[in-house]
């Protein structure tokens, strides 16, 4: 549910700010100074991927972008009620960022920029939009998620999952994992009557 929540959510802040956005401009190209020297609303008309980069290539962008939805889809269905909620976000930030620039690719043969940032002078000359940041965003938690929270978990030689010594074996944290040994004691020592 927590997946599906963000997913709408950032889908309709994205096309929102869009079509709010978009009537303010005649042409690609113009802006609005809003903090100035800062913050500027820029129309772009981008027909490349993040940063323009392979400009003209909707079909292919359109083709990757579905079969990612179509991935993603599955991990979130199959897994839903084993991924931790910092996982669900950020796949569902994620999600809803690449269907925000596809809704744009399909109906516009391009995707619709605007936040133009100026904090960097020269060194940021990139104009992007909400579902970028749904992008962005959801990509640096998956990369967290990946190499700082998840934890693989050892396997047996016959490929099941083999319990971690202090997780799931009702050892609390903090208290040392001890080994049963057999008690000598109660038959007595070996090789007695």
């Amino acid at each position: 549910m927590l997946q599906i929540i963000i997913i709408v959510l950032a889908l309709a802040a994205d096309q929102l700010s869009k079509c709010l956005l978009e009537p303010l401009f005649n042409m690609p190209g113009e802006s609005i100074e809003v903090i100035p020297g800062v913050f500027n609303l820029t129309y772009v008309q981008n027909k490349g991927a993040s940063f323009g980069i392979l400009q003209d290539r909707q079909a292919f962008f359109i083709i990757i972008t579905f079969a990612v939805l179509i991935v993603a889809t599955w991990v979130m269905i199959k897994y839903r009620k084993k991924h931790q909620k910092f996982l669900k976000a950020g796949i569902a930030l994620a999600y809803a960022g690449a269907i925000g620039n596809l809704i744009d690719r399909i109906q516009f043969g391009y995707v619709r920029d605007f936040i133009d940032i100026r904090v960097f002078g020269n060194l940021w000359k990139w104009i992007f939009n909400v579902a970028d940041i749904c992008l962005v965003v959801g990509s640096i938690m998956l990369g967290i998620y990946i190499l700082f929270i998840h934890k693989d978990t050892p396997k047996h030689k016959d490929g099941n999952a083999q319990p971690d010594e202090n997780s799931e074996a009702g050892i609390e944290e903090g208290e040392e994992a001890r080994s049963e040994e057999p008690d000598e004691e109660k038959d007595g020592p070996a090789g007695v009557e």
